[in-house]
């Protein structure tokens, strides 16, 4: 009997590369015909380079050395880090004799959850031969052996199958796989794999409802050189591309073969959807002259083609959901060369009747097109156009794919963005566009060939912020903003045909703004807009714009204001004028000659002054209505509006109090009606100013008709 034991407690004292401690003891019974013994190692904190560690390793095993040869072992790894992977834990065993016995391998750790069973027996020749009855693995990429399968290792040999592996929600039906003297060779089909499955198993998740499933072949040998046949197609199911809104790719045909011939492989593939294009593929791969045999390195010629055709870019439209109806027409032809490790892609892409409309901002743009080329290190903008009304935006550009800026520079030619009555916008310019990693700069001019914007009065009013809402979610604090990656320099010019409506403004607009962004994302502006003549409606009267600036000189939303607005062609000629900014506006009455601010009001809601009111009740009520007039909400701003009269009020007169309507036809012609309110009495008249002092008037009442001619005068 010969009996060995060791204790190595510095690994490192033996070889450098090794660290830990590592004893044992061993005990060799018998001949050398016939032996057998025992022998058990325990370890800790192991290591070998960088290349593995392991943290405990306990051992032990006996072989008889009698006729039985019964033998026995058990080993158990904890926290081993190997070539392969890492795992938790690691557990072998054996029992049984040389000529029959079990094997059982465990191991836990990351993806890996997993049981190996064997049993078989060793060959007098060499090696072993037996039967694979278990395998499973519960971790990520759950595997299973649907039955027993056989398995042989020899020195110089491995073979195993037939067998079939359930994975992937599928099947796999091995043929064969074998491994001798240095040649590789095995054959198979796969059945029903679900790509779900394959994509979780990668990390990535797919959206709900898809179901695509994939059947395949292969044929394989390395000899050393490679030659056979892969080929992959779709079974059955679909692949659902966004859950909101819903998208399908509605694939009816998926496919890729494969033929390897002493190393070169020719690849080939096709995707055809119902609806949303095909695409189809050819490569050849080469390998360097020089390579080892069966080795496709990355300096392995490429050569092939891709080639697309998507009749319809309403997939985009199912992407970005209602809010844009998009459609047009896609086609690619692209050339790959240069190596599988610095490919080269070559090519054209073009697009044609590309159209998009959003009806709700009144949004319509037809006949676009583009050609792109890509020659390998740079993607080229060869020609980007649309056309909106008669006018039209082109652009041009190019995108270095190896990183740096990206460029674009484009014109527009009286582009109509917007076309509805309320809504209209003509444009025309120039500028750029530069894109550095996340920064995008714009710079540019553009001109109003013509603008008109009708904006409504009547805003939705909103509760205080210190109001709390029973049931309602409080509203988060906003993060603080951080710099956004646009940087904005542009210059707009209103032109001579641009008009708004909105809270009582009706006037052209003329002027010009120099946009910018600060560093902080902020939108500032620069530059004076002032009005061309048009009204504006205050106090209930509709108001000629004497004068009308805003003045920009910081952020966008807050310009200063002054603004005069009088009612005119009246002996005494009122109206407001407002300063500060539209934030914090200043108002008040002023009037030309000056009069005190009662008179103001008195000329400037009733046409007259407050001494021709008679009747102090009525005279009462109409300041009241007056000034309730001065929202646009108001009742009698409502009425106004919607019976399209200038004026509503009461009047007093020798019959009583009557309802007044009024509606300037022009600057000096008025039509006026009145009911009397006490009494059936009703009276038309027609009022046409010559001046500030003289007006004729004309009126029909049910006592009769009459011509007159007015003057007035008034004094402070």
């Amino acid at each position: 009997a010969l009996q060995v034991e060791f204790d190595a407690r510095n690994l490192s004292q033996i070889d450098a590369r090794l660290a830990g401690r590592l004893a044992g003891k061993a005990q060799v019974l018998g001949t050398p015909q016939q032996f057998g013994g025992s022998a058990s190692v325990e370890g800790s904190a192991l290591a070998f380079e960088q290349r593995w560690s392991v943290r405990q390793l306990r051992a032990r095993g006996s072989l008889s050395a009698d006729a039985e040869r019964r033998l026995s072992a058990e080993a158990e790894l904890t926290q081993a880090k190997l070539p392969p992977g890492d795992l938790q834990q690691l557990r072998l065993s054996a029992a049984g004799r040389a000529a029959s016995h079990e094997l059982v391998v465990e191991a836990k750790g990351g993806p890996i959850d997993a049981r190996v069973a064997a049993s078989g027996a060793w060959l007098d020749e060499g090696g072993w031969r037996g039967t694979l009855q278990e395998l499973v693995n519960r971790g990520a990429l759950p595997v299973s052996l649907a039955s027993a399968a056989p398995l042989e290792l020899r020195a110089g040999r491995v073979a195993f199958g037939p067998a079939v592996l359930k994975a992937l929600q599928g099947e796999a039906a091995l043929d064969f796989i074998r491994l001798e003297e240095g040649r590789l060779e095995s054959a198979g089909r796969l059945r029903a794999l679900s790509v779900v499955s394959l994509l979780a198993a990668a990390g990535r998740e797919a959206p709900a409802g898809s179901d695509l499933r994939l059947r395949g072949e292969w044929s394989i040998a390395a000899t050393p050189r490679l030659n056979g046949s892969v080929r992959i197609e779709r079974e059955g199911g679909d692949l659902v591309l966004s859950q909101e809104p819903r998208l399908v790719a509605e694939i009816q045909t998926l496919a890729l073969a494969a033929s390897l011939r002493e190393d070169v492989v020719d690849l080939e593939g096709a995707l055809r959807t119902q609806r949303k294009g095909s695409f189809g593929w050819k490569a050849r791969v080469v390998p360097a002259p020089g390579a080892a045999p069966g080795v496709l390195g990355a300096d392995a010629r490429v050569e092939g083609t891709l080639d697309a055709n998507v009749p319809t870019l309403s997939v985009i439209q199912a992407l970005i959901g209602g809010a844009a109806a998009i459609d047009g027409r896609l086609n690619a032809a692209l050339q790959v060369g240069g190596t599988l490790g610095a490919p080269r892609i070559t090519g054209t892409a073009r697009a044609e009747g590309v159209r998009l409309d959003m009806p709700q901002h009144a949004l319509a743009l037809r006949d676009g097109a583009a050609r792109v080329t890509l020659d390998g290190r740079v993607l080229r903008v060869e020609k980007l156009s649309i056309r909106g009304g008669d006018g039209e935006l082109r652009a041009s550009g190019e995108v270095p794919l190896g990183g740096g800026t990206a460029t674009l520079d484009w014109q527009a030619e009286r582009l109509r963005l917007f076309n509805r009555p309320d809504r209209q916008l003509v444009l025309s310019g120039s500028g750029g566009a530069a894109l550095t990693g996340e920064r995008l700069v714009m710079r540019g001019a553009l001109t109003a060939d013509l603008g008109v914007f009708e904006l409504a009065t009547q805003e939705t009013e909103r509760l205080g912020d210190d109001v709390v809402v029973l049931g309602r979610r409080a509203e988060t604090a906003k993060p603080a903003r951080r710099a956004p990656p646009l940087a904005l320099d542009l210059s707009l010019d209103a032109g001579e045909r641009f008009r708004v409506r909105a809270s009582g403004l009706d006037a052209g607009l003329r002027g010009r703004l120099r946009l910018r962004t600060r560093e902080d994302g902020e939108l500032t502006a620069a530059g004076n807009i002032e009005t061309r003549g048009g009204t504006y409606r205050a106090f209930g009267q509709s108001l000629a714009i004497e004068r009308g600036r805003l003045h920009f000189d910081g952020p966008v939303a807050n310009p200063g204001l002054d603004v005069l607005a009088l009612r005119k062609n009246q002996e005494v000629e009122a109206g407001v004028q407002v300063s500060g900014t539209v934030r914090s506006p200043v108002v008040r009455l002023v009037s030309n000659p000056p009069v005190p601010d009662h008179e103001k009001l008195a000329w400037l809601m009733l046409g007259r002054g407050a001494a021709s009111a008679s009747g102090a009740e009525g005279a009462l009520l109409q300041a009241t209505l007056g000034a309730l007039s001065d929202r646009e909400g108001s009742l009698t701003g409502r009425l106004e509006r919607g019976l399209g009269v200038d004026e509503i009020g009461l009047r007093g007169g020798a019959a009583g109090p009557a309802l007044a309507i009024g509606k300037r036809l022009s600057d000096r012609i008025v039509l006026e009606y009145e009911q009397g309110l006490a009494s059936a009495a009703a009276l038309v008249r027609l009022r046409y100013v010559l001046s500030r002092s003289v007006n004729l008037s004309a009126e029909a009442s049910s006592t009769g008709s009459s011509i007159g001619i007015g003057y007035g005068k008034s004094y402070d």
